[in-house]
């Protein structure tokens, strides 16, 4: 069975809440997530979370969240869809606060994660040299 085919009648809805923005409603599956809360064997007081869906229509939803365990501090989430995966490889860039661009350590875990489940994301996720 091709990684990339949806078996469209089996999949449940998703909605992924945003600070500030209305929900993102889709049906799709998780194809990529990553995460750094448990760093040295214990939990982190703070941490970031990637998932990556692919949507039954072929979209790309990226979901963020930065997580805290700290008093005075909340936690965030956001996330965007994407009509390829570049796109949603740039919006992981976009994001990073990685000084010379690319992608931060949490994002490339989740990136290379979708890469093993989704054709686009294999194709997107290479620098071709000629």
């Amino acid at each position: 069975m091709d990684k990339t085919s949806i078996k469209r009648d089996t999949l449940p809805p998703i909605s992924i809440k945003r600070d500030g923005l209305p929900p993102i409603r889709f049906t799709g599956e998780l194809i990529g997530r990553a995460d750094n809360c448990i760093q040295h064997g214990n939990r982190a007081n703070r941490c970031t979370k990637v998932w990556i869906y692919r949507t039954k229509g072929g979209r790309f939803v990226v979901l963020e969240e930065h997580l805290t365990a700290w008093a005075n501090e909340y936690d965030r989430s956001t996330a965007c869809s994407c009509e390829t995966a570049a796109e949603a490889i740039a919006w992981l860039e976009s994001r990073s606060g990685v000084d010379d661009g690319g992608l931060g350590r949490v994002a490339q875990e989740a990136v290379e994660a979708a890469v093993t489940n989704d054709a686009a994301f294999a194709s997107a996720w290479v620098q071709v040299v000629e």
